[in-house]
């Protein structure tokens, strides 16, 4: 609150708020206080916690790089599931669609090689 007598200016600062970002203000940051009262207002948004998005065979092992979503609490994002060469899509681990949070999420998309097909044959015999 900006006190004084009419005439007087008055600048409102925008603060740096740990966890948050600045997204938008309403009002005259800037001005001189007058007989009607007004109003600044500083809009901040959470910062989200990072959802990592792994792709892994059944070792474990990396396919790909791994991918981040990063943005702020309630904004949403979307994982894709990936073709790579000799591998077949096998399950999902977390949620591969949602909102960004206050807490890291992790999504692992699974592979695994296709087994080779067994053959069987029946011989028979005279005899």
């Amino acid at each position: 609150t900006f006190t004084g007598n009419v005439g007087d200016s008055y600048t409102a600062v925008k603060k740096d708020v740990s966890g948050y970002v600045f997204k938008k203000g309403t009002g005259n940051e800037t001005g001189t206080l007058g007989e009607t009262a007004q109003t600044v207002t500083s809009v901040y948004a959470q910062i989200g916690k990072a959802v990592t998005v792994n792709y892994v065979n059944a070792d474990g092992k990396q396919l790909a790089d791994s991918e981040e979503f990063t943005g702020n609490v309630g904004e949403a994002y979307h994982a894709v599931q990936k073709d790579f060469d000799g591998y077949h899509f096998k399950r999902v681990e977390g949620n591969p669609d949602g909102l960004l949070t206050d807490q890291r999420q992790t999504v692992t998309y699974h592979y695994a090689k296709p087994a080779a097909d067994v053959t069987v044959k029946y011989i028979y015999t005279k005899g």
